[in-house]
């Protein structure tokens, strides 16, 4: 909203010269545009990194929410990055200067640029265990539940586009699970694996039933 008055302000001043202009008077309408706005679109060029700090926050926000804890086992790398996010905080509120100022441009335009290096590098951080956390799934049903689930944040578009790779992933872990499922009807097939105290004909349809199960429910997710 800052920015938006800010950008108002030369907006307005140049639909009123326009007016004036255009109203037949022949006054012209006419002030240095250096003195009125170098100023207010330094102010509106700073506000603008802000907002894009803010964003980048919320989205490491949503990607390091509960949906992430829960599927992993190792919280410790989730909350590593979250302190990664939290330090990228630390610059910005200790800075000595008036960074609406433009004298100290350099300086501004030196701490974005660190604070976009240190994103990259918490972007890369987080792919890394987005790939681990993935390997470690013990299932393709569960594995495509987290890509489902993480569709839903919003989150950095390199950590969301990493996400939608994963869909191959999924298919070739559940191709493995059809295919062990298929060894181990072809094994026992001849002799079924049957449940305690179920009679031998019975036993075998539920044992049959059970692995036809198996490898329907998590492609049911699929479609």
């Amino acid at each position: 909203e800052a920015r938006a008055v800010l950008h108002a302000w030369e907006a307005t001043y140049m639909a009123t010269r326009q007016r004036i202009e255009e109203s037949g008077t022949h006054v012209r309408w006419e002030f240095d545009r250096k003195r009125l706005f170098e100023r207010t679109r330094y102010m509106a060029f700073v506000l603008g990194h802000l907002y894009d700090v803010a964003q980048v926050l919320d989205q490491f926000d949503q990607f390091l929410g509960p949906e992430l804890r829960a599927v992993t086992d190792d919280t410790t790398q989730v909350d590593k990055v979250v302190q990664r996010v939290e330090a990228l905080k630390e610059p910005l509120t200790s800075i000595t200067y008036n960074a609406y100022d433009r004298r100290y441009d350099e300086s501004w335009q030196s701490l974005m640029d660190e604070f976009n290096a240190d994103v990259a590098s918490i972007e890369e951080q987080s792919i890394h265990f987005i790939d681990d956390a993935f390997q470690k799934l013990r299932s393709a049903e569960s594995a495509y539940e987290l890509v489902e689930n993480f569709k839903k944040v919003e989150s950095r578009d390199v950590i969301n586009r990493q996400f939608t790779t994963l869909y191959d992933e999924v298919m070739e872990q559940y191709m493995k699970e059809l295919s062990q499922i298929h060894a181990l009807f072809d094994a026992h097939k001849a002799r079924p694996l049957i449940y305690e105290n179920y009679p031998p004909v019975a036993g075998a349809i539920a044992w049959a039933r059970d692995l036809y199960h198996r490898a329907k429910k998590p492609i049911l997710k699929f479609k």
